[in-house]
């Protein structure tokens, strides 16, 4: 049965119960499995205090604010001690700044638990913040795995540089090696590349993103 599953799920709408308050909300899922009382009331507690919902415990879903709400559902996921927490693009509801704050609460919280969780998400910003290794999916396939860094900075195809952010991506020539640095040819233009590993010459497409790129006054051929 799902009640006995060792899951917690946040859903993208929170899905609280506007009939049951902030610590019955909580409480749900210990109550499905017949906890005792006392100890349902010790973790409500604890929750309460770990999610900044002091002084809450007695309000309504709807007396609350999306931060609130979504502070809620985070705690009655976590209640029922889950072995892995399921993110629904639950941060998606909320305003630019609300969703940043809690990015950042939520990696806090799931480092100091040390809790596994799975983030559904189409927000390149939030799985480069909040994960540990990133699965791009399209149409039901998978195109990437690996770390943020390592998607970002070596995407595998555009699709997936595409998908991290903002990417430009220009065919190029690698020409070969000279003096120790690799000399590609973009658009006529020749620039030389300081790589620990340079490919092997051919064509290939040169990504430049926005966060690395900068204008240096210098001498031809460029270097980047």
């Amino acid at each position: 049965p799902s009640e006995r599953r060792s899951v917690g799920f946040v859903f993208q709408d929170f899905a609280l119960f506007p009939h049951l308050t902030v610590a019955r909300n909580i409480a749900f899922g210990m109550s499905l499995r017949h906890a005792p009382a006392g100890k349902i009331s010790e973790r409500v507690s604890e929750l309460l205090q770990r999610m900044r919902l002091d002084g809450l415990a007695d309000r309504y879903p709807q007396q609350l604010s999306g931060g609130q709400k979504q502070r809620v559902a985070v705690a009655r996921a976590l209640a029922t001690d889950p072995q892995i927490l399921l993110f629904d693009e639950s941060l998606s509801s909320l305003d630019a700044k609300l969703r940043e704050e809690l990015r950042l609460e939520l990696k806090d919280l799931l480092g100091a638990l040390r809790l596994t969780a799975m983030f559904v998400t189409h927000d390149p910003v939030e799985a480069m913040l909040l994960a540990d290794r990133i699965f791009v999916l399209r149409d039901g396939s998978l195109l990437a795995s690996g770390s943020p860094q390592d998607l970002y900075a070596a995407p595998p195809s555009k699709e997936v540089a595409e998908t991290l952010g903002p990417a430009w991506l220009w065919p190029s020539e690698v020409l070969g090696d000279d003096a120790g640095e690799t000399l590609l040819d973009l658009a006529g233009t020749r620039i030389r590349l300081p790589l620990a590993e340079p490919p092997r010459p051919g064509s290939y497409r040169l990504l430049l993103r926005s966060s690395s790129a900068r204008i240096v006054e210098g001498d031809s051929p460029l270097r980047a």
